[in-house]
């Protein structure tokens, strides 16, 4: 398997309930966004198998579960420098891309050029799957170029356009709490480089609302929902990211459940 720098610069999407698969990213700092893996949670042995390669070197896309496969949208498209023999930052793409382990095709295009968004899947009007996409930058600088624009994606491909978020921000997460309520986590934002903020979006009043602040201001994070396998309860997780403006060591290794509406920190990894 090949080792990526850190959980920032790959996607994750899982393929089923005992399978992930990573694609894209950078590798010990030099894009490879080429690579995709699947990755066997039910074996420690088992050694990553190889999916389809991903047609261009692309950081910073998201996506995920739709129709049954993997749809990966946006991201920085790397290009190799002869004169550095490395890999550079280049345009940031509005191309959707769905894959399997064989191929991996055009499945459609983003209204906006996106990369450092988040999204997630919900169901529409007509209850179709709909990939929802949030935030993220358009230009390559960070801080200049945040975006408080979504849109949707069908499952024909086709763009719509989204509500605007409450602020502008990339680097978030974002998860779905049920059918009807979608949760968005962190990042950065015109006013706070490490946000604590969150914000619940009901898809069907179409309303966002603040939500808990995050005991640790952090970006380039992680966060699911995990079931308790002795209660049946569901929770929110956030895990790792950055923060450069509070702690010296900026790298973060802690975790924070979400329980009754209040973050709580959780173990350290």
């Amino acid at each position: 398997m090949v080792i990526y720098v850190s959980i920032l610069v790959f996607f994750i999407a899982r393929a089923d309930s005992s399978r992930i698969l990573v694609t894209s990213g950078l590798e010990d700092g030099q894009g490879d966004g080429h690579k995709s893996e699947i990755i066997n949670l039910e074996s420690v042995d088992a050694s990553c198998q190889d999916w389809a390669d991903f047609p261009k070197n692309l950081v910073g896309a998201t996506g995920a579960l739709l129709k049954g496969y993997p749809v990966i949208c946006g991201g920085n498209i790397w290009f190799e420098d002869p004169d550095s023999k490395g890999t550079h930052p280049g345009m940031i793409s509005d191309e959707c891309y769905e894959m399997n382990e064989n191929e991996v095709v055009l499945f459609g295009k983003m209204m906006v050029n996106r990369t450092n968004a988040a999204s997630t899947v919900i169901n529409d009007a007509f209850n179709h799957q709909t990939l929802w996409i949030t935030g993220g930058n358009d230009d390559y600088d960070p801080q200049m170029s945040r975006l408080s624009s979504t849109e949707y994606i069908t499952r024909y491909g086709e763009s719509i356009q989204g509500p605007e978020l409450p602020v502008d921000m990339s680097h978030h997460s974002l998860v779905q709490i049920n059918s009807t309520v979608s949760l968005l986590i962190g990042g950065i934002t015109s006013s706070d480089l490490n946000s604590r903020k969150t914000y619940y979006f009901d898809h069907i009043k179409e309303q966002f609302l603040q939500g808990p602040q995050l005991n640790i201001g952090r970006y380039y994070h992680a966060s699911s929902i995990i079931t308790d396998q002795i209660t049946d309860e569901k929770y929110v997780v956030v895990s790792g990211g950055e923060n450069g403006n509070e702690y010296p060591d900026y790298i973060l290794d802690s975790t924070e459940i979400l329980i009754n509406n209040e973050w709580r920190f959780g173990n350290l990894f």
